[in-house]
């Protein structure tokens, strides 16, 4: 039901956007085709205006960022070339040449990814609140998950364009769940520590800021179950070796270019390191908490645990993986994330919050409390608790659905070269769709394919 209900409601948005994500449908035509990475011949004509997302080097046309999310395209690019073929619509390559044709493709296999995160999540919510009852247990399970679809970056940003986030998300939360089971089953369990350590390291092929993750986990095994480090390592290295072979049969090298220090995201913040980091949080274009109030959880659910000294190492990994993700992005040249939609870049930290926000939900559930006081407290943190779920999935649906929500990154000017514009909480970003469906009407801002199609054109600001 978890699956069915996020992979419908993701691929109905009408909102598709395709920026960094531009090469990466060609990538996996060429993995299709050849078993390669080489793009000549498989990126169309009106792809080539510029080099942007192109490596050359020894004659090939590589990919700049990541190839591995691209593996997630490709069974929906061989379906679609045989149903082509069958129907006398040509080739896969034929459907493509067509300009703006390739982002269909980007939602469908990004929602996929989506609802196969939901999943997860409704797995580690499952494990985490075991103490509570079997069918309130499930209950709650399916609520998290579905918040986590539909009430933060995962909706908005994650299925909306195939970039890196959506893979790096749901390896992440595999590898939490590796965690958690590991947690709960002790040291003679081998698949959840396989489990933990190829997660991790997909993530990091999917995302290099992914490395927190294999540090945070890999500490956190270490201090609690190095027993099952072993087991750990060759499932990270299993996945490890294959990502190492492709990268120095494609490119020469073990790591890409986009991996290693000194590309062009990395460096000192244009401006204020405390301007980038407040903006992470609380910006009106850029805050994680402002976009995703629901987030707040995992702050009430920390202290929950220290209050009642319950908490444990495997949160103590998770906070730290947050604030370290947190510092390192604020600390990239471009920590706004360029063109995007809220938090992009906070987004890899939405997993290890959503596992710390897990006892306030336990909390918030509990079927009635003694004494009146107390039943006035938690009644009071229900009502407040739906007014966040209601607020972040409202933000996340504008951004699903309306092209404003996107355009305001370059209408009336780019926030890329006026980043002071993410604290313009006059034309704040969290309310342009609202405000362009207002000015627009509901027709022109949810036009199906959104910016990846008919970008910015014939839309009022």
């Amino acid at each position: 039901m978890v699956f069915a209900t996020v992979l419908v409601g993701h691929l109905a948005s009408p909102m598709a956007v395709s920026a960094d994500s531009l090469r990466a449908v060609f990538v996996g035509v060429a993995m299709l085709r050849r078993g390669e990475l080489d793009l000549q011949g498989f990126s169309p004509a009106w792809t080539m205006g510029t080099d942007f997302g192109i490596v050359r080097a020894g004659g090939a046309w590589l990919p700049f960022f990541p190839w591995a999310p691209s593996l997630f395209v490709v069974p929906l690019l061989a379906v679609a070339d045989v149903l082509l073929r069958a129907t006398g619509g040509g080739s896969i390559e034929d459907r493509l040449s067509v300009s703006y044709t390739q982002w269909p493709f980007e939602v469908a296999s990004m929602s996929l990814v989506v609802a196969l995160t939901a999943m997860v999540v409704h797995a580690i919510a499952r494990a985490r609140l075991a103490a509570l009852p079997a069918r309130r247990r499930e209950v709650v399970a399916v609520v998290v998950a579905l918040v986590f679809a539909f009430g933060t970056s995962a909706w908005s940003t994650s299925s909306r364009s195939l970039w890196q986030h959506g893979p790096a998300m749901l390896f992440s939360c595999l590898a939490l769940l590796g965690a958690v089971k590991l947690e709960a089953a002790g040291t003679r369990a081998r698949w959840p520590a396989l489990l933990l350590g190829a997660s991790a390291a997909s993530a990091f092929a999917m995302r290099p800021t992914s490395s927190l993750l294999i540090i945070a986990l890999g500490l956190w095994l270490l201090a609690r179950r190095p027993a099952a480090i072993g087991w750990a390592v060759l499932g990270g290295t299993v996945v490890t070796s294959l990502f190492v072979a492709v990268n120095l049969s494609q490119y020469g090298q073990v790591l890409p270019g986009y991996f290693l220090p000194g590309d062009t995201e990395f460096g000192a913040a244009r401006g204020d390191l405390s301007q980038a980091l407040l903006s992470n949080l609380v910006s009106p274009a850029r805050g994680l908490l402002v976009f995703s109030p629901v987030l707040l959880l995992a702050f009430a659910g920390l202290a929950l645990r220290v209050r009642r000294r319950e908490w444990d190492l495997l949160d103590l990994s998770c906070l730290g993986l947050v604030v370290a993700h947190w510092v390192l992005v604020s600390s990239f040249a471009d920590w706004w994330g360029g063109y995007s939609y809220g938090s992009r870049f906070m987004s890899d930290v939405i997993p290890p919050m959503v596992l710390l926000s897990l006892p306030a939900v336990a909390w918030l559930t509990q079927p009635r409390p003694p004494g009146a006081s107390r039943r006035a407290v938690v009644a009071t943190a229900r009502v407040a608790t739906a007014v966040l779920v209601v607020v972040s999935v409202a933000v996340h649906a504008e951004g699903a659905i309306t092209r404003s929500s996107w355009c305001w990154n370059s209408l009336p000017a780019d926030v890329n070269l006026h980043p002071e514009r993410l604290w313009d909480w006059s034309d704040a970003q969290v309310t342009a769709g609202v405000r362009g469906i207002a000015t627009n009407g509901w027709a022109a801002e949810t036009v199906r394919g959104g910016t990846a199609q008919h970008g910015c054109e014939g839309l009022a600001r």
